[in-house]
């Protein structure tokens, strides 16, 4: 009896989960030769960390206002309901890592689930062009990750290179040639990026192809602020259902010659986009603030803001051949652009887009040089966009301003607009009203004409958020978007925007 009783406490004991360990590590007091599980025993270097293999509700711990040199570079599973914590303990600012630009991850989650990251400060300048991160999070022939949270992290001052879209702020990738791999529950939240090249928030996957699509499902990008972008602001890329909602974006596309947007999908289906704020994307190529893009299906904004982007609002694009899904059923509905510049939507490819109850303003400090505003434009993408209706919507321009086909595309990515409709099929514009001093599209029957917007009083401009000075401070951050929330619903409330 008492050897059975001990063979089933030894067995008890191998298939108990091992005790979950905190690590601390203190840049001024520690030793690397600590045993690192006491603040007493904590570690001084990333060195000891970067050997680690986390489990089942281990945390890493910076010590506050402290600066750590180099990479840090973890891995490990957590599990449900315990995952793998990175963070900070201690009073005072956020723990700072610095790759020192000599590392292309300052913060690098390698093959990693359940795990979660905060209240970091992370920077990586360097000198010259080169793939450079600030948080990296990568999947390398893993298959599903599941669970993984970024919050209340400032990145920033990040020197990567304006060639790779993949270089930059967050930077969440899944690659598998031999074991397809993606994300299953994710979430950033309330993360500030500033000063990066090129892109501010982005996921990548090599699973856009349809032959092997493999998204990645549950995932949230939400109040996060974004600001001095190279490039692109925010991007899902190979995802189903992502819901991403309530983030500003400020001055993407300040750097990049190429073709970028402030927030937009690709290669996703049933994309949610709802009450963000983006503002001061730079470039006509495209330089809009938002955007529908190709092999994406059912793609869907609501309840959105845009202003002073010089591309314009939207465009919507897909081009006419390849192995992709197109773009299929897009949904355009109760956003309000006011003060862009350019044009409001170019509609480059597309099928089956419906764009209903926005609202456009354009005031006259806001027209473009020619002293005309292209409103709806379609231009040819090897082929044209169909099925495409715009209805109830106000395009309140403070000027002239005319919808067409594009006979030109000029270098600088504007278009030259011709008399002609052809191109384009199922066309429909009904019900949409208008400033006399602005120009009704010839083809809609059903244009309503008014002397006046009558939205006097209206607040544009919103809460304003200063990333340099306060980008630190989480419960600032917090505080923002507690009231940007809050003036946003307003601003729609005023503008009679359902």
């Amino acid at each position: 009896m008492m050897i059975k009783t001990a063979a089933l406490g030894l067995l008890l004991t191998l298939a108990a989960p091992m005790a979950a360990k905190t690590f601390y590590v203190d840049a001024v007091a520690g030793n690397d030769a600590n045993s690192g599980l006491a603040p007493s025993q904590s570690w001084r270097t990333l060195a000891p960390v970067n050997a680690l293999m986390l489990g089942r509700g281990d945390a890493v711990l910076f010590h506050a206002g402290q600066e750590w040199r180099g990479a840090l570079s973890i891995t490990g599973r957590g599990a449900a309901g315990s995952p793998i914590r990175i963070g900070r303990y201690g009073k005072g600012a956020m723990p700072r890592i610095d790759g020192d630009g000599t590392h292309e991850d300052a913060v690098l989650l390698r093959n990693m689930e359940e795990v979660e990251v905060s209240d970091l400060e992370i920077t990586n300048v360097g000198d010259g062009s080169a793939m450079r991160r600030g948080v990296h999070v990568l999947l390398w022939n893993f298959g599903v990750a599941h669970h993984l949270v970024l919050r209340h992290l400032f990145v920033h001052d990040v020197g990567g290179t304006l060639e790779k879209k993949e270089s930059g702020g967050i930077q969440i990738d899944a690659f598998g040639s031999e074991t397809p791999s993606r994300f299953d529950d994710v979430l950033v939240e309330h993360n500030v990026v500033l000063h990066v090249d090129r892109s501010g928030i982005d996921m990548h996957c090599d699973c856009f192809s349809r032959k092997k699509w493999f998204p990645s499902t549950k995932v949230v990008i939400r109040e996060n602020y974004v600001e001095d972008v190279g490039g692109d602001g925010i991007v899902p890329l190979g995802v189903d259902h992502v819901v991403v909602e309530g983030n500003v974006v400020r001055r993407a596309a300040s750097r990049s010659k190429d073709y970028n947007a402030g927030v937009w999908p690709w290669s996703s289906d049933d994309a949610l986009f709802q009450w963000n704020d983006v503002a001061g994307t730079g470039g006509t190529k495209d330089g809009e603030g938002y955007d529908s893009d190709y092999n994406s299906r059912n793609t869907r904004f609501e309840h959105n803001y845009s202003h002073d982007n010089t591309g314009g609002f939207m465009l919507i694009c897909t081009p006419g051949e390849g192995e992709y899904a197109g773009n299929t059923g897009t949904r355009v509905v109760a956003n309000i652009s006011y003060g862009d510049h350019t044009r409001i939507f170019n509609i480059s490819g597309g099928t089956d887009t419906v764009i209903e109850r926005n609202l456009f303003v354009v005031p006259k400090d806001a027209m473009p040089k020619d002293k005309t505003m292209q409103t709806v434009i379609f231009t040819n993408w090897k082929g044209w966009a169909s099925d495409v209706t715009v209805r109830d919507n106000r395009f309140f321009v403070d000027g002239t301003a005319e919808s067409g086909v594009a006979v030109k595309g000029n270098e600088d990515g504007t278009f030259v607009l011709g008399g002609k409709w052809g191109g384009p099929t199922n066309v429909v514009f009904d019900g949409n009203v208008y400033l006399k001093s602005g120009s009704v599209v010839p083809m809609e029957s059903t244009a309503k004409v008014v002397d006046a917007e009558g939205l006097g009083g209206v607040d544009w401009s919103g809460p304003q958020f200063d990333a340099v000075k306060d980008g630190r401070d989480m419960e600032a951050v917090d505080r923002f978007f507690a009231a940007h929330g809050v003036w946003i619903h307003g601003l729609f409330r005023r503008a009679h925007v359902d």
